[in-house]
C-alpha cells in the first residue's frame, strides 16, 4: 500500500497537465561560417486532440511559440500531438540542407513538403535529417507528429524503453528544444572524435571525418587549433562521393584539465581549406580529461574518483541555469 500511494499521487499530478515552454539556447556554435543556420523556432500551428475518442482532424489548429509542449496526461498521451509551419529557403547554391532536432523524446514522424522523411525512434538524443533533395528555394512546409511509442517500438532496442513522457513526467512529450536548418558545404566535416590523454604526458588526438558529396575528387587541407594552441594540419585527396578520416595529434603540456570542481572547457576549431580558402568549418567544445579504472576503482586524471549517484533526470528543469543550480545544491549535500 505504501508503494501504491506515491504512484497514485504522481498519476494525479500528471493528469492535471502542464504547458512547458523551454528556453535552452540552440547548440549552433558547432556550425560556424561558411555554414549558415536558419532557425525554425517561433510561431507554429499546434493541434492537441483532447481525447482519442474523436478523430484528430476534428480538433482545431492553434498558434503557439515554440519550443512548446502542450498539456498532457496519462490519458491524452495516447493521442498524437501535431505541429506544422511553413518556412522560406534561400538557394542552396551547391550546399546540403540538414534539419537538426535537439530533443523530441517520443516517437516523432517528420514530414517535409508532404513527404515523410524520418520516423525518430524514442529517446532524447539529438537527431537530424538530410532534406537536400526535398526542400526548394522559396516556401516549404514541415510537420511533426509526436506520439507515445507502440509496444513493438518500446522493445525495439532490446529491452523495455521507458519514454520520458510517461505518466511520471507527462509534460515532456513534444517539441522540447530548438529545431533549426543547417546549410552545409558539400565538402564538409561530418563528425569529430576528440581523445585526450593525461597519464604519461598530456596529449590530444582529433579524428575528423570529412566527406566529399561532389562529383569531383577534392584536394583539401584540414587545420585544427584550440585558442592559441595549434594542433596541426593534414592534407588529403577525397574521391567523389566518398569520405576519409583525418587524424591530428600533438602533445599539449599546459592544457587545463577538466574536473567536476574545476570544469575547464576548451574549444576546438577545425577548418577545411582548398586552394588556400576556407570551404568549411566545424567547432567542438570539450574537456581535457582521462578516465581509467583499476581494481574496481575509477580514476580521473590519475586520481581516485568517488562516484555518487545524485539524480536520474533533470529534464523537467526549464533552462541551463536551473540545471546548474540543481547540481550545485546536490553537491553541497555531498
Amino acid at each position: 500500500m505504501k508503494a501504491i500511494i506515491p504512484a497514485l499521487l504522481l498519476c494525479a499530478l500528471a493528469a492535471q497537465g502542464v504547458v512547458c515552454e523551454r528556453r535552452f539556447k540552440p547548440r549552433t556554435y558547432k556550425y560556424p561560417a561558411p555554414r549558415e543556420i536558419l532557425s525554425l523556432d517561433g510561431e507554429w500551428e499546434y493541434r492537441f486532440p483532447e481525447t482519442w475518442r474523436k478523430p484528430a482532424e476534428s480538433f482545431p489548429w492553434v498558434k503557439v511559440q515554440t519550443p512548446y509542449v502542450g498539456s498532457t496526461s496519462y490519458v491524452t498521451m495516447r493521442v498524437t500531438h501535431s505541429y506544422r509551419r511553413s518556412f522560406s529557403m534561400p538557394a542552396l547554391a551547391g550546399r546540403r540542407a540538414i534539419i537538426h532536432f535537439e530533443c523530441i523524446p517520443c516517437v516523432c514522424e517528420v514530414t517535409v513538403n508532404d513527404r515523410l522523411v524520418l520516423v525518430h525512434a524514442p529517446g532524447s538524443i539529438p537527431f537530424d535529417v538530410d532534406v537536400t533533395d526535398i526542400v526548394k528555394e522559396g516556401e516549404n512546409s514541415i510537420r511533426l507528429d509526436v506520439r507515445e511509442p507502440k509496444d513493438d517500438e518500446k522493445f525495439a532496442k532490446g529491452g523495455p524503453w521507458l519514454c520520458e513522457a510517461t505518466w511520471t513526467v507527462g509534460c515532456l512529450m513534444g517539441y522540447l528544444r530548438p529545431i533549426y536548418m543547417e546549410l552545409r558545404p558539400r565538402v564538409s566535416v561530418e563528425d569529430v572524435v576528440i581523445v585526450t590523454r593525461v597519464e604519461g604526458g598530456k596529449r590530444i588526438e582529433v579524428r575528423a571525418e570529412v566527406t566529399n558529396a561532389t562529383a569531383q575528387a577534392r584536394q583539401i587541407v584540414v587545420e585544427g587549433k584550440s585558442g592559441e594552441f595549434f594542433l596541426g594540419c593534414g592534407e588529403v585527396s577525397i574521391p567523389p562521393g566518398s569520405g576519409t578520416t583525418v587524424t591530428l595529434a600533438k602533445d599539449w603540456p599546459d592544457a587545463a584539465l577538466w574536473t567536476p570542481d574545476d570544469p575547464n572547457l576548451h574549444i576546438l576549431d577545425l577548418e577545411v581549406k582548398e586552394n588556400g580558402g576556407v570551404i568549411d568549418a566545424r567547432r567542438e567544445r570539450f574537456g581535457f580529461r582521462e578516465i581509467t579504472w583499476k581494481d574496481d576503482k575509477v580514476f580521473l586524471n590519475g586520481i581516485h574518483f568517488m562516484l555518487k549517484r545524485a539524480v536520474d533526470c533533470v529534464a523537467e528543469l526549464p533552462d541551463d541555469a536551473g540545471v546548474a543550480e540543481a547540481l550545485a545544491r546536490l553537491k553541497r549535500r555531498g
